[in-house]
């Protein structure tokens, strides 16, 4: 067998220009919460240098790891490539054009006339939507195409691919015992129709492949995308479950720490989402520094959070979901508290707790959202104070009618759980809609980045003048240094 080596990018600059870039959007974003807030709050040592620490270390570490991957071509050329295996690296999902998508790493890759070669590096797979779904893990050869891809940090290659793949085995026994896990789960939604289980399995297991193209559209065009994918919501309530449980018998504490094998399970069966891991990793620091006596700041719990995982796995610090997932909790944590008490003389609290939480979100996460789509959608804030109570009842009456047929209740009332939860997603389903027809603000029209900063730059002051400095004038008289006397 010949030895191939496979090149992740044609290019041949210095990755850390390219890192640098990447990484940049931190400075603008952190740097108003950093330098000009954190002093209300939190301590210059405690909240800049971890967050410093964990960017430089995530950079140092991208650039080590992009080091060894790039690689030159040898032994059988890209366009000889007539078949490839792989290891799939994450559960295939359906493209909004409805193509199969799959990841994977390489394997081996076969040419003209038999030939073999190993082969390394990553590829995006473009299939069909008539194929199976194939889950992470899982050995596939498929016949295809292979070129280049030099737009995205974590992939080396695009493949197009004909006919159906062959699936041969498994990498690993876990991942084996993954599959069986989701298999008997999705034969738990057998008395769910066909919307209900769509959406069931959209919320607990990440798959929104059953979702119509035209819902999933208007969750995003109604500035709420982010209910349908797996974060420290869902986290919340596995663990609301878990420890509501356990909790009378055992107490708080130890039912907290009871909770993480059970999370953790659920972190590998749901497959691992950046969000999801920011949020099971948190979890697990919190119950950390609860036994070990330990009190630190929300904030400071996920400026660690983000430092360990980006340890972890460097790379993941080019995901969207990653860089999202983080500036939305940050800008929760910073201005959500203050909105709200801006907000809680003019608005009743189930108004004003919601909104303020929405708009922390989205003033921490508009710019970069600009930046990657040159759109945002303001509509969003309102949109959510209404479609998330629905999804959050939906979950919880939907896992208890699916806890009711595991348990083999009868049909009459495993239909009257699923009329309610049918009522529950038509309400979802008409509130996306409504919220969707509301036009985005684009700024993709000759917005330079000039334009960008002067934009975030009026957030911020508008931000500082309106809430934050008559809240930190009355926060610092009251916390005023005292010396004693020395006489």
């Amino acid at each position: 067998m010949m030895s191939l080596e496979i090149r992740i990018r044609p290019e041949t600059d210095l990755p850390i220009f390219s890192l640098a870039l990447t990484f940049s959007f931190y400075i603008p974003l952190y740097s108003p919460f950093l330098f000009l807030f954190s002093p209300l709050l939190f301590s210059m040592k405690r909240s800049s240098l971890p967050l410093i620490a964990g960017i430089f270390s995530g950079l140092l570490l991208c650039g080590i790891v992009e080091m060894n991957q790039m690689k030159s071509t040898t032994g059988l050329e890209i366009n000889q490539v007539d078949y490839i295996t792989v290891e799939v690296k994450e559960d295939s999902f359906l493209s909004s054009k409805g193509r199969m998508i799959v990841k994977g790493n390489l394997i081996k890759a076969e040419g003209m006339l038999r030939t073999e070669c190993s082969a390394s590096g990553s590829v995006l797979i473009l299939g069909s939507d008539e194929w199976k779904p194939l889950y992470q893990g899982e050995i596939v050869r498929f016949r295809c195409a292979v070129d280049y891809l030099d737009d995205a940090r974590d992939l080396a290659y695009i493949a197009f691919a004909e006919g159906d793949p062959e699936i041969g085995g498994w990498s690993s026994p876990l991942w084996e015992s993954r599959y069986r896990l989701i298999s008997l789960f999705d034969r738990g939604t057998v008395s769910m129709s066909g919307p209900v289980r769509a959406l069931f399995l959209a919320l607990y297991r990440g798959n929104s492949d059953y979702l119509s193209g035209e819902l999933k559209d208007n969750f995003r065009r109604s500035g709420v995308p982010h209910l349908l994918a797996l974060s420290g919501f869902h986290v919340a309530i596995v663990v609301l479950v878990l420890t509501g449980l356990v909790k009378p018998l055992i107490g708080a504490k130890n039912a907290s720490a009871l909770a993480l094998p059970p999370l953790f399970l659920y972190l590998l069966f749901a497959g691992g989402s950046p969000s999801l891991i920011r949020a099971f990793l948190m979890f697990t620091l919190a119950v950390i520094f609860k036994f070990g006596g330990k009190r630190t700041g929300v904030f400071e719990l996920l400026l660690l959070t983000a430092c360990l995982q980006l340890f972890l796995h460097p790379v993941e610090g080019w995901s969207l979901s990653f860089q999202l997932s983080y500036l939305a909790l940050a800008g929760l944590i910073l201005f959500g508290k203050r909105i709200q008490q801006n907000l809680e003389t003019r608005l009743p609290s189930f108004l004003s707790m919601p909104l303020s939480a929405s708009l922390g979100a989205h003033l921490s996460t508009a710019l970069l959202l600009v930046f990657q789509f040159g759109e945002i959608y303001p509509v969003g804030l309102v949109a959510s104070l209404i479609v998330t109570p629905l999804v959050l009842l939906f979950m919880w009456v939907s896992l208890v009618f699916y806890g009711m047929g595991a348990a083999g209740f009868p049909a009459v009332l495993l239909s009257l759980s699923d009329r309610l939860s049918l009522i529950l997603y038509r309400g979802i389903e008409s509130g996306v809609s409504f919220f969707a027809g509301f036009p985005p603000i684009d700024f993709s029209r000759g917005l330079n980045g000039a334009v960008y900063l002067s934009i975030y730059a009026i957030v911020v002051i508008w931000l500082y003048r309106s809430i934050w400095r008559p809240y930190g004038r009355r926060e610092k008289s009251q916390f005023k240094l005292r010396f004693p006397d020395r006489n």
